[in-house]
Formats: C-alpha cells, structure tokens, sequence
C-alpha cells in the first residue's frame, strides 16, 4: 500500500503486459495507479487472501483475529483512498491464499481498476481547459468529438490535439490530388 501511495502521490501508471500476472500484493500497488494498462484479456490481475508471516511468538487466535481485522480495514481503507470499490477486499477473502482468483475486464470495471482513475481523468481535464482557455463544457464537447471523429490509427493523436485546441476537425489536405479545377 506504502507504494500505490507513492504511485498515486506522483500520479504514476502501472502495465501489466499481455502475458503477464499481476497478484496477490501486486494488485493493490496497482489499484493505486493513476492510469491502469493491465485491462486487457491477456494480462492476469489476480487476487487472494491476505496473510501473516509466522510469528517467533506464541500465536494467540484473538492476537491473530485483532490483526486480521486490522489489516482488512487498512486495506479497505486504502482502496477507497485509491477510488476502488473496498468490495475488492471482500473479494480478496473468498479466494484461499494457496489459490489466485483472476479479474475479468468487467470484474475489474466493477471494482473501479479502470484505465484511468476517475480523479486522475478530471484533475487532468481541468487542468486540460484551463491551458486552453475553455470552459469544462466546452472541454467535454471536444473530447467527444474528437473520440467520434478521429480515426483509431497513427494519426488519432494529432486529431485530437487540432480539436482540442480548435474545436473543430482538422481540413483534409487534398493537395495531393492536384490542382482544382473551376
């Protein structure tokens, strides 16, 4: 958790490549990403029980239930700071430590490991808008046009920042067909 702060505090992203497993304590410095790419279908972002190293003393049930306890509630604490569902802690309680439950895309979604955290998208949208000049309305006007009207290629970059910076699509250059005729 000390890490995902840390993620969260210098507004970092977390990847977990396609191929690749995210699990048991790696899951919660992931929750504390600003930007997620682990949602996908070829990546695993696994959860499980959390547990206790074996202690030099005695081990005393009400102890071991006082700090199971307490840590469940630290790390529900935690996922609500990070803006995830502290459902996911419920979760993580269903699954054995022995064994690894992996997230669906829309596990993930309903838990709130989204893409991009909710606050990170609108702290980076203002700051978006007040560098432009705009209004948030106008703001979110541009963003919807230019996620309908750019093409999903190479080139959806430089779409986007010409309507976000004009408003409007960039004019097609038809230089290459020629002179036109009158």
């Amino acid at each position: 958790m000390a890490i995902g702060r840390l993620f969260r505090k210098y507004r970092m992203g977390a990847v977990v490549e396609p191929g690749a497993l995210c699990a048991s304590s790696c899951v919660l410095i992931y929750a504390g990403a600003v930007y997620r790419l682990g949602y996908n279908k070829k990546a695993l972002i696994g959860i499980h029980q959390p547990y206790f190293p074996v202690p030099r003393g005695q081990i005393s049930p009400e102890a071991v239930r006082n700090a199971y306890t307490a840590m469940l509630t630290n790390i529900r604490t935690y996922l609500t700071e990070m803006n995830v569902s502290p459902q996911l802690a419920d979760e993580m309680l269903k699954t054995a430590p022995s064994d690894v439950r992996y997230l669906s895309a829309k596990e993930q979604e309903k838990f709130g490991l989204t893409i991009i955290d909710p606050i990170e998208l609108e702290t980076t949208s203002l700051q978006q808008a007040q560098e432009l000049g705009i209004s948030r309305r106008e703001h979110i006007r541009r963003e919807a046009l230019s996620r309908s009207q750019c093409p999903a290629d190479a080139s959806f970059g430089d779409c986007y920042q010409q309507v976000m910076k004009t408003g409007s699509l960039p004019l097609v250059d038809l230089s290459r067909f020629g002179t036109p005729v009158d």
